[in-house]
C-alpha cells in the first residue's frame, strides 16, 4: 500500500508566522488584548497604532532613502577618480614661464624641453627647437606646456616619477644652450610630490611614455 505523506494542519499557519504576518499578529493582538480584558479604550488602541504606524513610515523613508544614495556616492567617487585622471599631468608650467615661452616659439619656431640631470646644467630644463635635441628610447614623454612636449631621461624618471615638475622662470643666465640664455632670464624645474590618489589616476591613465 502507498503511503500519502502526512500533511500538517499547521503548515499555513506556521508559514504565515514565519513573514510579515508574524508582525501583523503580533499587533493586532497587542491591542485587541487590552480592550477584551477592558484596561484599555479602543481609542487608546488605536492612537497607538497610528503612531506605531507614522514611525513605520518614517524610518522606511529614510531606509530607502539610504539605499537610493549608495549608487549615487558610487558615481560621485567613479567621476571624481575620473576627473582625477584627466586633470593628473606630470608637468605644468607657470604663466611667466608660459609667456617666455610663447616669446621664444615666436623666435625659434615650435620648441621642446628636456628635464636636463647632468653635471653642468644641473635640473635645469632645457630649451631646444624642435628636431634639434635627438630623443631616443631612453627618453620618457612627460607631457607638454605651452605645446612644447618635455622629456626626461629614463633613469632619471625612475627616481622622480612620484613628483610633479613645475617650470617656471627666474631672473638670471642658464647655462648650456638652452634657448632663454639670452633673454636674461632662465627655465627653473619646481617640484611636489603626487598624492596616493594621483599617482593611482597616473598609473591608470598610463601616461607616460617613450617617443
Amino acid at each position: 500500500m502507498t503511503q500519502h505523506p502526512r500533511r500538517n494542519a499547521f503548515a499555513l499557519p506556521r508559514a504565515f508566522l514565519r513573514g510579515p504576518g508574524a508582525t501583523i499578529f503580533l499587533t493586532v493582538m497587542v491591542g485587541v488584548t487590552p480592550v477584551y480584558l477592558g484596561v484599555h479604550y479602543p481609542t487608546d488602541v488605536l492612537a497607538g497604532w497610528c503612531v506605531g504606524a507614522g514611525w513605520a513610515a518614517i524610518v522606511g523613508r529614510y531606509s530607502i532613502g539610504c539605499n537610493s544614495a549608495a549608487p549615487s556616492s558610487r558615481r560621485r567617487t567613479t567621476r571624481s577618480t575620473r576627473e582625477t585622471e584627466r586633470m593628473v599631468h606630470r608637468v605644468l608650467a607657470t604663466e611667466a614661464a608660459l609667456d617666455l615661452i610663447e616669446r621664444l616659439k615666436r623666435s625659434h619656431g615650435p620648441l621642446m624641453f628636456h628635464q636636463s640631470g647632468g653635471c653642468c646644467d644641473g635640473s635645469a630644463p632645457m630649451c631646444y627647437p624642435v628636431n634639434e635635441f635627438k630623443v631616443g628610447g631612453n627618453d620618457v614623454y612627460l607631457g607638454e606646456i605651452g605645446g612644447c612636449p618635455v622629456y626626461m631621461d629614463a633613469d632619471q624618471f625612475e627616481y622622480w616619477k612620484h613628483t610633479q615638475l613645475i617650470i617656471d622662470v627666474v631672473p638670471g643666465r642658464g647655462s648650456g644652450f638652452s634657448l632663454e640664455a639670452p633673454e636674461g632670464l632662465r627655465f627653473l624645474t619646481r617640484s611636489r610630490v603626487f598624492t596616493d590618489d594621483e599617482v593611482d589616476a597616473l598609473a591608470a591613465a598610463t601616461e607616460v611614455r617613450t617617443p
